[in-house]
């Protein structure tokens, strides 16, 4: 009869003992390998391809760069992984990989007394390689994406070791879950001694006094490539002026999609004040303060006691009490003053008077035969319609020319 779950609460210790408990872990020793597609740019060193082993029982992913997929490359990175596996007590006994093995793979197995197993062709849900292969082609393409512009994009595969580190730190242990795939294996990262950063980031490196010049700069840029694990508080700087690689300690981010979090001048002003504040009100006697008898110390006093209120004064403004989003209006008057209607209508007098419409004379020109001309006349509705209305058509030319004349005189009276 199982107990109720009231007893097993009451049971369960609620603070910590000493109390061991072993227990028995399987170790099933499985490991699964694939190899990538072509990598658009070869490499620096001549890298293409990139062969991915994952193990079983630590939920490791291992990524390893490799010039070419034939026999001997994949038998080289294959002997690699291996031997990392086994520095670290995880010795493999079954291998699965694809349907293809060349012969100088099949006598390291037997020579390492390592178990194999080949998957049928086109079913590659047997090879958990497969999805550990996806898993870290899309972080390392996210990483990727995140370098500097001009970055040189050849020493991608110098960004690998980095990756497989940021990878693993994120990935849970199968053998422990409470460690990381990276903790499994090599132990607790102490991120204060091996300090991390964005891949492919811009630099700009110091330059010791013994390996610089008298005259050259005391910096040079570079481009972060991954953090150098032998050295404490150390990156590893590859340098484009000199096509090579070293291991700086004092550097400088130069970000280009971000910013690094830095103190305002204010919160710097503040956390002076505070420390002093701290200082003054000190009971110890300190051989640096004053004595409290004297007036040094007491303006000492006054002073802490300002900059605590001006402490206060610039919390209280920088959270301010929130107000609701919605104000309730009480005999909120109308946007839009009602305008009286006038009691009768009124004419109003326009302020500026128009003008009669007065067309100036024309005057008269003589063409190169010796006649007199007059400009066109311009259009007028009155002129138009009286002239219509009190003459005739003429018939002949000289009625034309008559005709012509009274309109013209017509215009000039008046």
């Amino acid at each position: 009869m199982s107990p109720s779950p009231s007893i097993i609460e009451d049971t369960a210790p609620s603070e910590r003992t000493h109390h061991v408990y072993p227990a028995c872990i399987p170790i099933s020793g499985k490991i699964y390998t694939d190899q990538t597609g072509a990598f658009h740019y070869t490499s620096l060193a001549g890298n293409k391809y990139v062969y991915i082993l994952y193990d079983y029982d630590s939920n490791y992913i291992m990524a390893i760069p490799i010039p070419s997929r034939t026999k001997f490359q994949l038998t080289i990175a294959h002997k690699t992984a291996v031997k990392r596996l086994q520095a670290r007590g995880l010795r493999p006994r079954l291998q699965r990989l694809d349907n293809e093995i060349s012969e100088h793979l099949k006598d390291f197995l037997h020579a390492e007394n390592i178990q194999f197993e080949l998957t049928p062709a086109h079913l590659h849900r047997r090879n958990n390689a497969e999805i550990a292969l996806s898993i870290y082609k899309d972080h390392y393409i996210a990483g990727l994406c995140s370098v500097d512009p001009s970055f040189p994009i050849h020493l991608w595969c110098k960004l690998l070791p980095m990756s497989e580190i940021t990878l693993n730190l994120l990935r849970p242990s199968c053998i422990n879950p409470q460690l990381s795939a990276y903790a499994q294996l090599y132990g607790a990262f102490d991120y204060n001694k091996t300090p991390l950063a964005p891949p492919g980031i811009k630099v700009l490196a110091h330059l010791r006094p013994e390996n610089r010049k008298s005259w050259e700069p005391h910096a040079e840029e570079g481009f972060y490539i991954g953090p150098a694990l032998q050295h404490y508080r150390c990156h590893r700087i590859w340098f484009p002026k000199s096509g090579r690689e070293r291991i700086c300690q004092t550097i400088k981010w130069l970000t280009h999609n971000y910013a690094m979090p830095a103190a305002t001048r204010e919160q710097t002003i503040m956390a002076a004040a505070a420390d002093l504040t701290n200082a003054i009100k000190t009971q110890d006697d300190s051989p640096l303060l004053p004595s409290i008898s004297t007036q040094t110390r007491n303006i000492l006093s006054q002073l802490a006691e300002l900059f605590q209120h001006g402490r206060a004064t610039t919390t209280a403004q920088s959270n301010p009490v929130a107000l609701s989003r919605v104000q309730s209006q009480t005999n909120a008057s109308p946007r839009v003053q009602p305008t009286a209607q006038p009691a009768h209508k009124t004419t109003q007098v326009p302020r500026v008077r128009s003008k009669p419409n007065i067309q100036p004379p024309r005057q008269a020109t003589k063409t190169r035969f010796g006649r007199t001309s007059f400009p066109p006349l311009r259009y007028q509705p009155e002129t138009f319609k009286r002239s219509c209305t009190s003459l005739q058509r003429p018939k002949t030319r000289q009625h034309q020319r008559q005709q012509h004349n009274r309109l013209d005189e017509t215009q000039r009276t008046p």
